[in-house]
């Protein structure tokens, strides 16, 4: 079956690259991702960068408990139902004016039923925020809605701890977006009859990774097989470990960068780590963000090292 393209209309995309869009998810939760993300996020404010961060957890929203603030009466539910049409209504300030935060919902149905029109809508107002960078603190788990923001951000980080059940989940996390990316490929250029024909022949054909099936259309439908390995090359992903402990916990990382090239056929670079501490819980209680409840412990120097060592690629934000 030979592929002809066609001229579907595709997702919005996140176009000024003076505003870096990250998102930052996990495939499960109790892994620190929302403590990492408000950290980063506090780090960059005060290092004199303007940052948005976008509470959009499915049923567990606590951003705003993060930061130490109330939970403001209007959230992201409300844009999505309609009750709000400007994303920028919700812009609440933060812990400086550097700073500002939308609140997330503890609603789970409201965003997982949510159409593609209704994410394709948020997105066009994401990126209609003035913010040098905007952080998307995504819920836990492979749902097609967090697949969907993972993979339009300019940067995606998917957050992780050095532990058997976690690193597992991580890989489910990767492996839903880079199957959704492959479904929205195949509607934007209509090549779904050719995926599905080689998904009926998989096992005759040795397909067993996604990997496989890239090699698989390259062979055999050059034009289309080099158009969706582009497409998926312009997917950014990046590796997080939150909690290490040991040098072993810290080796996972190249770990798992090895093992994504050789199962998905992208690259996932290891972004850095973040070393396990007891103030994690103890600036918990006190709600506040960790860099500001103990700036002089190791933790906190270890996440303004990180939030230093991110913000150096934003100039090589990937346009999707």
């Amino acid at each position: 079956m030979s592929w002809t393209p066609n001229t579907a209309k595709k997702i919005p995309v996140p176009s000024a690259q003076s505003t870096a869009i990250w998102a930052f998810g996990g495939g499960k939760g109790g892994i620190g991702k929302s403590f990492l993300t408000t950290n980063i996020a506090v780090c960059l404010s005060q290092l004199g960068h303007t940052v948005t961060l976008i509470d959009m957890d499915v049923g567990g929203a606590n951003v705003h408990t993060c930061l130490g603030t109330q939970q403001p009466r209007l959230g992201l539910s409300d844009f999505l139902q309609g009750k709000v049409t400007d994303i920028e209504d919700l812009l609440t300030d933060g812990l400086s004016a550097r700073l500002k935060f939308i609140a997330g919902v503890n609603d789970g149905p409201t965003l997982s039923r949510t159409h593609q029109d209704a994410r394709n809508r948020l997105m066009s107002q994401i990126k209609k925020i003035k913010s040098d960078f905007i952080f998307l603190d995504l819920g836990a788990g492979a749902s097609d809605f967090n697949a969907d923001f993972f993979n339009y951000a300019h940067q995606s980080f998917v957050v992780t701890v050095p532990e058997p059940t976690s690193i597992e989940n991580s890989y489910q996390f990767i492996r839903s977006a880079v199957y959704k990316k492959m479904r929205q490929i195949e509607g934007e250029l209509g090549s779904r009859e050719v995926f599905e024909k080689l998904m009926e022949q998989k096992q005759t054909l040795g397909i067993r990774t996604p990997n496989d099936l890239f090699k698989h259309l390259v062979r055999t439908e050059p034009q289309l097989g080099k158009t969706v390995k582009n497409e998926l090359d312009t997917l950014n992903f990046k590796l997080l470990i939150n909690q290490v402990r040991t040098k072993t916990d810290i080796d996972l990382g190249y770990s798992f960068k090895m093992v994504c090239r050789q199962y998905f056929g992208i690259d996932v670079a290891f972004a850095g780590y973040l070393d396990f501490d007891n103030a994690v819980w103890q600036s918990a209680r006190k709600r506040q963000p960790l860099v500001l409840a103990f700036p002089s412990s190791h933790l906190a120097g270890n996440l303004f090292n990180l939030a230093k060592s991110l913000v150096e690629s934003k100039q090589n934000s990937v346009i999707l």
